[in-house]
């Protein structure tokens, strides 16, 4: 398969991608890369998750919960004959071992008024779901 890039810009990303002061993420929307300074980004996700508005912490992992009610569906659809035991396997919910990452989609369609820091744009605050129970 043929490279979409030159070398010099595949070193160049590689070059990007090993700086420490510096963030790179998709855009919310639109397809923009967007390049953010490390320690403005670090504040905005901190400001949103400390926001009790939205947010609140929790003493421990309530991820057992819907693991448990999960495999009693799919147990139960797995015995009328809903799903295969092929199908039940491959469903079959774990406890996920690792906590979810949290990061922000820059909101590059938003007006800079609303910027909480003239260089950082408004971030859409992402929980990723890889390997959890669901």
């Amino acid at each position: 398969m043929r490279p979409n890039i030159t070398k010099a810009e595949a070193r160049a990303t590689t070059e990007l991608k090993n700086i420490d002061s510096i963030i790179i993420k998709p855009a919310d929307k639109g397809g923009a890369v967007v390049v953010m300074d490390k320690i403005l980004y670090e504040q905005e996700g901190l400001c949103q998750l400390t926001n009790p508005k939205y947010y609140r912490e929790m003493p421990e992992s309530v991820c057992a919960d819907p693991v448990e009610r999960i495999n009693e569906i799919l147990t139960h659809l797995n015995k009328i004959g809903f799903i295969n035991d092929d199908q039940y396997m491959y469903l079959w919910a774990l406890v996920p071992v690792e906590p979810r990452s949290f990061y922000l989609l820059p909101k590059v369609h938003k007006d800079k008024a609303k910027w909480p820091h003239p260089n950082m744009l408004e971030g859409r605050p992402t929980v990723a779901d890889c390997g959890s129970e669901t």
